[in-house]
């Protein structure tokens, strides 16, 4: 019986090394890589093969265990493959099923030292998105 995807994590270098997500799905490949700025934002950056196809923006502040994505891809064709990977990002990254409480707030900042994973965010890609909705 063969699966429909294969999601995993893995981990790339030694020193300053960094996580990553990788799935193949319908014989393609792609990866998921975090990049933190700080307080400037989260992103996660979605790659097929070796071009960016997504770049998924996480709120930085989560309130009652509900954490919000903003997608933007260039072909929303691609989100039948983007949203596996995404939930497999947050079920193993932010996976607080079993916590309860009334009411509750987490803010997380990630800041990415690594040259190499700040190289996987394109700061264009959203506005490049933006403009295509707008055309649209």
């Amino acid at each position: 019986m063969s699966s429909i995807c294969e999601l995993t994590r893995k981990q790339k270098g030694f020193l300053q090394s960094y996580a990553y997500r990788t799935m193949e799905y319908q014989g393609l490949h792609y990866d998921l890589y975090e990049v933190g700025f700080g307080h400037k934002g989260l992103y996660l950056c979605i790659y097929r093969e070796t071009e960016l196809i997504a770049i998924a923006e996480k709120e930085l502040t989560t309130i009652n265990y509900k954490d919000r994505y903003t997608i933007y891809a260039l072909d929303g064709a691609e989100l039948k493959a983007i949203i596996p990977l995404l939930l497999h990002y947050d079920l193993t990254q932010y996976g607080d099923m079993m916590d309860i409480s009334l009411y509750s707030k987490k803010k997380r900042v990630v800041n990415t030292i690594q040259r190499e994973l700040k190289a996987k965010y394109d700061p264009l890609f959203i506005e490049r998105v933006r403009e295509d909705e707008r055309r649209k």
